[in-house]
């Protein structure tokens, strides 16, 4: 399928955009550590750059790079719910909330936990906004923090034996379920306890498990080993980035069984490195993709329509 690219090397709010290409002024800060994205629903998209303390906000039509929010610590996990900025701040392992006054500008509200150590290593956000429910996936805490949109602790979804190293959260807002890009334990031990293969656990909102789907027996040409971000479109298709494999899976909702692949490995334009992420702009059906080791969010045109 064709592909844009938007390379991130650089933010400056009149930069020059030629045959797809956003580019800025010599001296800026290089996009090097892009992870996670979120788009809103007035065509932006927000990513997360972990290595410079800041989240970059680009126009999704023109992919033209428009500001900065700057970071006090270093953001791994976003997403845009019910007009609001949710960032996980690595640094203070909490969650912070943005939004825009009426000029316009970023500002910072009281966050979704903002005590120090309340959200620990907070790898990925999403969110029910009509239901007011936020869903953290915690590295350290082995689980998924849900929260409601006043930033009160409602649960933990998984947690020590039922999930390892959980990276991606994504929510099936038709169905109601919850969705956990886990990495496992594949050779056995970090845990004290047996191998366990890269999964995407799926529960529901209070946290019953109701299915899997596994790394390690998937269909060829579906297995993964390095599961990140997720994205489900709405007709609760899964679209997984694996960082090892430099690609994004897409999984039938209902059977689980593997559709298609997007992208392929590599640095070229079209291609992924090391990817971390990948959301669906539900206007277009375009997939976006950061690619972390190429400095760049690639878009394929149409992607969740194949």
């Amino acid at each position: 399928m064709p592909s844009r690219l938007i390379p991130t090397a650089v933010i400056a709010a009149a930069a020059a955009v030629t045959a797809g290409f956003a580019t800025a002024p010599a001296g800026a800060a290089p996009a090097d550590a892009l992870t996670r994205l979120t788009l809103t629903p007035a065509g932006e998209v927000l990513v997360s750059d972990y290595r410079n303390r800041r989240i970059l906000v680009l126009d999704a039509a023109t992919l033209a790079p428009a500001e900065e929010i700057a970071i006090d610590g270093r953001p791994l996990g976003v997403a845009w719910i019910g007009g609001r900025l949710y960032v996980g701040n690595d640094t203070t392992s909490s969650v912070e909330v943005y939004e825009r006054d009426g000029k316009g500008r970023w500002k910072a509200r009281r966050g979704l936990a903002p005590r120090k150590g309340t959200a620990p290593r907070p790898t990925d956000i999403a969110g029910d906004p009509a239901r007011g429910l936020v869903f953290v996936s915690s590295v350290e805490k082995q689980a998924v923090l849900v929260f409601d949109a006043r930033g009160r602790p409602l649960r933990e979804i998984g947690g020590p034996g039922v999930l390892r190293i959980p990276t991606g959260v994504a929510i099936d807002l038709v169905a109601g379920r919850v969705l956990v890009s886990d990495m496992g334990d594949p050779r056995g031990g970090i845990f004290g306890g047996p191998e366990v293969p890269a999964s995407i656990q799926i529960f529901d909102y209070e946290g019953a498990w109701l299915g899997s789907i596994s790394g390690g027996s998937a269909a060829p040409g579906f297995r993964f080993s390095r599961p990140q971000g997720l994205a489900v479109d709405g007709a609760g298709r899964i679209y997984l980035a694996d960082s090892f494999l430099g690609q994004v899976l897409v999984f039938d909702g209902a059977s689980h069984a593997g559709l298609s692949v997007i992208g392929s490995k590599g640095p070229a334009p079209g291609q992924l490195l090391h990817p971390l992420d990948v959301g669906i702009d539900p206007a277009t059906l375009d997939v976006l993709v950061t690619s972390r080791m190429t400095g760049r969010v690639e878009v394929f045109d149409g992607g969740a329509a194949q």
